[in-house]
């Protein structure tokens, strides 16, 4: 009996350990790189990007390690050239009752590569340092019934970033959910949480706190949609402004295709140091054409909008398109060629920097070699 308990032991504790590299080379042309209104200069660039997820998991936890290099040159010269790098740390533990998870990154990149990802606003090249945490923890009290707390942290620098406007932030924030399953296929759920901005080499803050109703309901084993609503009270400097927020949501993932769909109106931080209001759209799909073959088909569109009238630095809009190919050489090889166009539109009395316009063609190889793994 005794060693049966002990192989029970065995058996509970046994974990898998697994690596899994990717490298990726990337080349384009770019009309337009920055987007720029007037001066509008056409260059290529070359990027090669190494990463790797160390992951050790077992029946009721996980934890995982993200480093990436990134090598970035431009035939214009070496002032958009770049070496940029992240290391993400995740973990996470689920019990019966209580489930906890923490995570700790940090970046150093090139705004050309942290800013586009994040809303595709940009008005030059710059470098962004971001370090960022959270922990959270769930109790699962009935089968039926579940709360959440989390909280989180973000530090972001933008080193000589002044001369551009961009400042730099710091951004603690917690929220705290209520969910309820209604039926297997249906959850409701309260959200109420605060955050709040600061711009230290300004002595500048802001202030949000909000709540709001989410419904999230399964169509089917492959498709999910969820939608949520509610409102904000923001302060700024001395001044305070309420308004709504919302969120509408769909994903599907088949064997032949795979296509997501948001849109949302957020109160998020800046890189000018104070809180602004987003409203995004995101569309992509991914189709399978072929054995080998995907079509792919993204769209996002960004609005960012200063939250007072007295503050009219930051109330831009962005418009970006692509369509392409992947081509599924092997199991470890994926040839992706892509065609993309953007607009950009500033608030500005001179017409003529009003609008900026660029196109961009892709060609990227990527390689996954197999995951090594090993149990113990």
């Amino acid at each position: 009996m005794a060693l049966a308990a002990c192989g029970a032991c065995d058996v509970a504790a046994a974990a898998e350990w697994s690596v899994q590299p990717t490298v990726q080379w990337y080349f384009d042309h770019d009309s337009n790189r920055l987007l720029a209104p007037i001066n509008v200069e056409a260059n290529d660039a070359a990027w090669l990007t190494i990463d790797a997820v160390f992951k050790r998991a077992t029946e009721t936890g996980e934890i995982d390690a993200h480093p990436e290099v990134q090598i970035q040159r431009f035939s214009s010269g070496s002032a958009l050239d770049s070496n940029n790098g992240s290391l993400q740390l995740s973990a996470m533990n689920k019990g019966e009752i209580f489930s906890y998870n923490a995570s700790a990154g940090y970046s150093d990149n090139s705004t050309l590569v942290s800013e586009l990802a994040n809303s595709g606003i940009i008005d030059a090249s710059a470098r962004q340092e971001a370090a960022t945490g959270s922990v959270g923890v769930t109790d699962q009290f009935t089968e039926l019934q579940r709360a959440s707390v989390q909280a989180t942290y973000a530090d972001v620098k933008y080193p000589n970033g002044e001369p551009v406007g961009l400042i730099g932030y710091r951004d603690p924030g917690i929220s705290t959910t209520y969910s309820y399953a209604l039926s297997p296929q249906t959850t409701l759920s309260a959200i109420a949480s605060g955050s709040r901005v600061t711009a230290p080499d300004l002595g500048f803050a802001s202030r949000d706190a909000g709540a709001r109703l989410a419904w999230a309901y399964i169509l089917t084993p492959t498709t999910n949609v969820s939608a949520s609503a509610g409102i904000t009270r923001t302060r700024i400097a001395s001044e305070e402004v309420s308004g709504s927020v919302w969120a509408m949501q769909g994903t599907h993932n088949s064997e032949l295709a795979l296509w997501s769909f948001s849109f949302t109106r957020d109160i998020v931080p800046s890189g000018l140091g104070l809180l602004i209001r987003r409203d995004e759209l995101d569309l992509s799909v991914l189709r399978n054409i072929a054995a080998r073959l995907d079509a792919t088909l993204s769209v996002l569109a960004a609005h960012n909008s200063d939250l007072l009238t007295s503050f009219t630095s930051d109330n831009r809009r962005y418009l970006t398109g692509s369509a392409g190919f992947n081509w599924h050489a092997s199991s470890q090889w994926v040839l992706s060629f892509t065609v993309q166009a953007s607009e950009a539109r500033v608030p500005t009395q001179i017409e003529r920097l009003q609008l900026a316009t660029g196109w961009q063609t892709v060609l990227s190889l990527q390689w996954t070699p197999l995951a090594w793994r090993k149990s113990r």
